[in-house]
């Protein structure tokens, strides 16, 4: 089981399985903690992810959407699943699965367009990675229509082996929302290495820079605002 760690405002007209979320939200609130939102399968993360974001949209550009949750690649869909137990006298059994759904479009275009987005991705190839978490901020997809863009801000990418002593920052620098970053604008993708140092986790480190660059990016939407 995973847990998605957001913070939720109230809205009306939930489905039942989001009503029982936000039924603690004032006592999260009270406590000025985090509603920590479990979830197990991939179609209960898919319905929380997308109320969550549209509760929180309001929020405009002060929200981070921290997207880490580690969503299996491919899955089952409801209409594919067996009502009953497959039965060994039917000899083997075939699964087809299909692509799970990406949710960094929705995100960034439809459901939270001014958050700030953070994703993940991990890989096991170092001569991939950087090419693999570039594509996240500037891939197109098999249309090559602004569909099938991402416009991610930022993807902490890493490999499976140093995972927990090296991430790199990959920076989205040409998006409308980091305009006004110090990057180079004729190479909008900036990265930023971050190495364990201390006995702290990497986290500890890394989660940091992202407030810090979100936060530059609040600004620098309120003067885009203001002009």
């Amino acid at each position: 089981m995973y847990s998605l760690v957001l913070a939720l405002n109230i809205v009306s007209s939930l489905p039942e399985c989001v009503l029982s979320i936000y039924k603690q939200w004032k006592e999260v609130q009270a406590a000025k903690s985090l509603l920590e939102i479990p979830f197990t399968t991939v179609f209960e993360y898919m319905v929380l992810f997308r109320h969550v974001c549209l509760a929180c949209s309001c929020l405009g550009s002060q929200l981070m959407v921290y997207s880490a949750a580690a969503v299996s690649d491919f899955y089952v869909p409801l209409r594919d699943m067996n009502t009953h137990k497959i039965q060994s006298s039917d000899g083997k059994p075939y699964l087809a699965l299909t692509n799970t759904p990406k949710m960094l479009y929705m995100v960034s275009n439809i459901w939270a367009p001014e958050a700030y987005l953070v994703s993940f991705k991990l890989e096991t190839d170092t001569t991939i990675l950087l090419d693999k978490a570039t594509s996240a901020i500037t891939r197109w997809g098999y249309q090559k229509t602004i569909m099938n863009r991402y416009n991610v801000d930022c993807v902490v990418a890493n490999i499976l082996m140093t995972r927990y002593n090296e991430v790199r920052l990959v920076f989205n620098g040409a998006s409308y929302k980091n305009r006004h970053l110090s990057f180079d604008r004729s190479s909008p993708i900036s990265v930023e290495v971050v190495i364990k140092n201390s006995e702290e986790p990497l986290e500890a480190i890394f989660v940091p820079r992202l407030v810090q660059a979100h936060l530059h990016c609040c600004v620098c939407s309120f003067k885009i605002t203001d002009e």
